[in-house]
């Protein structure tokens, strides 16, 4: 599988259509394509070939976890918008997901942290609006 890694520092993410969360410290996408062999094999001709398949993306974010505890559990979905700068139109990626697994750590001297991972349920969509 051909794969690139993308990451930023802003975005929001919205749990169940419902709970909107925009303390993202940081994230990062895994975005891959399945590569698919399509070489020809005949009396006249041997070519090899690749094809591009299906698509894949998993999504680790970090977000500031206070007294409530994460906002989400394993199996909710989730509406994700990531940002590449600091404004819409530096680029962003919107899409969406399930919640695959959910680690908090709570440091005594600093805020607890949420990390997500997310499995993408959907294509990327990329836009500068």
């Amino acid at each position: 599988m051909a794969a690139s890694l993308i990451h930023g520092a802003k975005g929001k993410i919205v749990w169940d259509d419902t709970t909107e969360v925009s303390e993202i410290q940081n994230w990062n996408l895994d975005y891959s394509v399945e590569i698919i062999d399509g070489t020809t094999l005949s009396l006249t001709t041997i070519a090899k070939g690749k094809l591009a398949g299906l698509t894949d993306w998993t999504l680790t974010v970090e977000l500031l976890a206070d007294d409530t505890g994460p906002f989400a559990n394993e199996g909710d979905t989730a509406s994700v918008d990531l940002w590449l700068g600091t404004e819409v139109s530096d680029g962003h990626y919107t899409g969406t997901a399930i919640v695959e697994s959910v680690n908090t750590t709570q440091d005594p001297s600093d805020y607890g942290r949420a990390v997500y991972t997310l499995r993408g349920t959907s294509s990327l969509s990329y836009s500068t609006e």
